[in-house]
């Protein structure tokens, strides 16, 4: 459990870097993080198939959103956005994490995680995500299909959108 809770901590991590970050590039970095361990935490709590869906789902809308920043907003000199409030809040919450983590190891208390998500197995030793995932290919692989040929429009419109008259994302290096 406690690499749960690490995963966990991770994702609140990157979390707080897409807040504070004021380029766009920091910024999508985090994010594409932020969906890796979430989808490695719902792994490790029992999920196989949906956080993998989720995650190429998202990570596909991602790739749409962060070609039509870059298009408009290029900046060649980013920045991570460090005010006072930011570098406070970090310091806080180092020492927030190593109060606990020494708690932790010198047993001044114990922080049990375990009982909070309880995987069910159903009578024919199926997990319950897994009962889907042949309803959305046999059923409903048109649906998959239709979803995955708007996200490769959509990149392609908003890639057309930005070029305006100096290319835009599709600018020469």
């Amino acid at each position: 459990m406690e690499f749960t809770l690490f995963l966990g901590c991770l994702v609140l991590a990157c979390a707080v870097m897409v807040g504070a970050n004021s380029g766009i590039h920091f910024a999508v970095l985090s994010l594409v993080f932020m969906a890796v361990f979430g989808s490695c935490l719902v792994v490790v709590e029992g999920g196989s198939f949906m956080p993998l869906v989720v995650l190429l789902v998202y990570l596909g809308g991602l790739l749409v959103v962060f070609a039509f920043c870059v298009g408009f907003t290029d900046d060649p000199f980013g920045a991570v956005g460090v005010s006072k409030g930011f570098v406070l809040f970090c310091w806080v919450g180092l020492l927030v994490g190593g109060v606990w983590v020494c708690g932790h190891l010198w047993g001044w208390w114990v922080v049990g995680v375990s009982g909070l998500v309880d995987v069910e197995v159903v009578g024919g030793g199926v997990a319950d995500e897994l009962l889907g995932v042949g309803l959305m290919y046999s059923s409903g692989w048109g649906f998959v299909v239709i979803c995955g040929w708007a996200l490769l429009v959509t990149l392609f419109v908003i890639t057309g959108l930005v070029r305006g008259c100096c290319w835009g994302s599709l600018r020469p290096f």
